[in-house]
């Protein structure tokens, strides 16, 4: 018997249950490709909502959209170049569940497009980022600019719990809650990329300035 389009499977049902105790809004985006890379901004912007689920092609991979929104500490500042102006940070989460090889992917993305003349400092930014890093990694479409931060389980043969999930979300949310208004002071070119990464990883010693490029692994 032909399996409905419709039915989750059963990993899938888990993690949107999941997500909805959180007290997250997850959105089904239409069907896109096995290759993540396919997550562009575009993509997500011109895909359709609505309230059924949408089964995706490849062995069962499932894709939701999600807005996420965190309390700044810090004044904001209405530059390019800084957190928008607004009292929160707030940026689209993708969920991806692979059924078939029971895997679930996290992606946060960065409001913003890196500039094709600033791809290679970005590269340097977040190479020396990503260094420290115990748990995701960010990453950049040298093609688009797009970037985005992603954090991942292998949840096979696993007892998939609330803490689990919530350690996989908020893992990644947290990291780019901290890097945030760095990346938007790495669109300046004024700005020194060793004092960015200095000034999010402590930011009760700001004034201070490195002399080589830091990572503090105690924030990681």
């Amino acid at each position: 018997m032909a399996k409905n389009p419709r039915t989750l499977d059963p990993l899938n049902e888990r993690i949107l249950a999941l997500l909805k105790a959180e007290h997250l809004k997850p959105e089904p985006l239409a069907a896109l490709s096995e290759n993540a890379n396919d997550l562009t901004h575009e993509v997500i912007e011109n895909t359709g909502h609505g309230s059924e689920f949408t089964e995706v092609h490849h062995e069962g991979i499932f894709t939701y959209k999600m807005t996420i929104q965190f309390k700044m500490n810090a004044e904001p500042n209405a530059s390019l170049t800084e957190a928008p102006e607004q009292d929160f940070l707030e940026w689209n989460v993708i969920v991806r569940v692979f059924n078939r090889t029971e895997r679930v992917m996290i992606y946060s993305l960065f409001p913003e497009a890196v500039p094709p003349a600033l791809r290679p400092r970005f590269c340097l930014l977040l190479t020396n980022i990503n260094f420290g890093l115990l748990l995701g990694n960010f990453e950049m479409d040298l093609q688009d600019g797009e970037l985005r931060f992603k954090t991942s389980m292998d949840v096979e043969g696993l007892e998939l719990t609330s803490t689990a999930i919530r350690n996989l979300l908020f893992s990644n949310f947290h990291t780019m809650q901290l890097y945030f208004n760095a990346l938007y002071k790495g669109l300046n070119e004024d700005n020194d990329l060793a004092q960015i990464i200095f000034e999010a990883e402590h930011p009760e010693d700001a004034a201070k300035l490195p002399t080589v490029m830091l990572v503090n692994h105690k924030v990681h």
